[in-house]
């Protein structure tokens, strides 16, 4: 994978002021705090989205769209060119978020009461959507071992042969593992002794550190258990075009792809967001480099900022993640009271560790895709406040 030279960096480092834009992630805070939560970055769109969407929004109509060949062409090249990874055309069903597309299979394609298994820490937009369908939830936690985030296999393997969905991140939100080809594998042979449904959530693909590989389940699936597999995928994440709303599920099996179509329709999606296929073309035909000079922005990011927050925080050793943009920090060093009241004090929001499950609440999630004079004054403002609690 390529990365681009340091001196490249001169829009990443750029501050924007986003209040007054509805911000999910800005609005609600005092003017003065610095939000490190959202996994949305601080950096603006490349230029040929924004053509893209200045050019569709120039013509004045906004009217209901259709998904038509161009978007799965986009995205079935894209995946090949950067990923290696092939997959045919027909297999890619637009949906405009993971999040949504998972209600929609736990509401219109499981049992009653159905049985879903995921990896703990969990994204918990995703599991609330799940527990509000009614499924019963059970969360096998990772294990930190030997430097690194591990899948707990033998839980696994007393808990899917049950199952009725298996729901996998990869990359891992929040502790940025992106899963090895041996672990894959085993997880694959695992899954094909059930019956379950699969869901792989993909989302972070492309956002990986220098060296690192991300391999999708579907490359170690046996026939039986494709017909079973979904994965997800979107450029929101890569490309910082998350409010767009531009996704696909990959769907090999037809039988499972109408499936999903049929209980898209019952859930009413029809027509994607105006601006939604024009800025996912662009994304994933024109940007290849903007990408990898912002991936190489994080990286320096992760190298630089990752230690001074564990250093803060931490009791662990600091593990650089793998892949996204998501710091994982343990808070033992201070307590997770004192940790909570330090970030407050200093006006420093990331997510905090509970968010992902009640066992969770010694971590705290750092989103380090913002200019370094922002992660610069979120830090000095910790350690300040760190020292007044002492």
């Amino acid at each position: 994978m390529m990365r681009i030279a340091t001196g490249d960096f001169e829009d990443r480092h750029r501050l924007i002021n986003r209040r007054g834009t509805w911000s999910a992630k800005w609005e609600s805070l005092p003017s003065d705090h610095i939000s490190l939560s959202v996994a949305e970055m601080e950096f603006v769109c490349a230029p040929a989205i924004r053509s893209a969407i200045a050019n569709a929004a120039v013509r004045g109509i906004y009217s209901y769209t259709e998904v038509f060949p161009d978007f799965a062409g986009a995205c079935t090249s894209w995946f090949t060119r950067r990923h290696g990874t092939e997959f045919g055309e027909e297999s890619v069903v637009f949906v405009p978020r993971i999040v949504e597309a998972t209600a929609m299979i736990c509401a219109h394609m499981l049992p009653a009461r159905a049985k879903v298994i995921t990896l703990s820490p969990a994204y918990d937009p995703i599991m609330e959507v799940v527990r509000r369908c009614g499924c019963q939830v059970t969360e096998p936690a990772m294990r930190y071992a030997d430097g690194a985030w591990q899948i707990p296999f033998d839980q696994l393997a007393t808990m899917l042969p049950d199952a009725d969905l298996f729901i996998l991140t990869n990359p891992h939100n929040p502790t940025g593992r992106a899963f090895t080809p041996k672990e894959l594998e085993r997880l694959a042979a695992l899954l094909d002794q059930s019956s379950c449904l699969v869901l792989s959530d993909d989302i972070h693909c492309d956002i990986l550190r220098a060296g690192q590989q991300w391999s999708p389940l579907a490359r170690y699936a046996d026939a039986g258990l494709r017909t079973r597999l979904i994965t997800a995928l979107s450029p929101s994440k890569s490309f910082n075009i998350a409010g767009l709303e531009a996704s696909a599920l990959i769907v090999p099996d037809p039988a499972l792809r109408a499936r999903i179509r049929d209980g898209l329709r019952a859930a009413g999606f029809h027509n994607p967001n105006y601006f939604a296929i024009p800025a996912a073309i662009a994304a994933w035909t024109q940007c290849e480099e903007w990408l990898d000079t912002t991936l190489a922005y994080i990286d320096n990011n992760m190298a630089r900022f990752a230690p001074r927050f564990a250093a803060l925080f931490a009791k662990e050793k600091p593990v650089i993640p793998e892949a996204t943009y998501l710091f994982w920090c343990d808070t033992r060093a201070l307590g997770a009271a004192a940790a909570k009241e330090v970030c407050t004090a200093a006006g420093v929001h990331p997510s905090y560790g509970e968010g992902f499950g009640a066992q969770w609440r010694d971590y705290l999630r750092f989103n380090l895709a913002a200019p370094q004079s922002l992660l610069d004054a979120a830090l000095e403002r910790c350690e300040a406040a760190a020292q007044k609690l002492k």
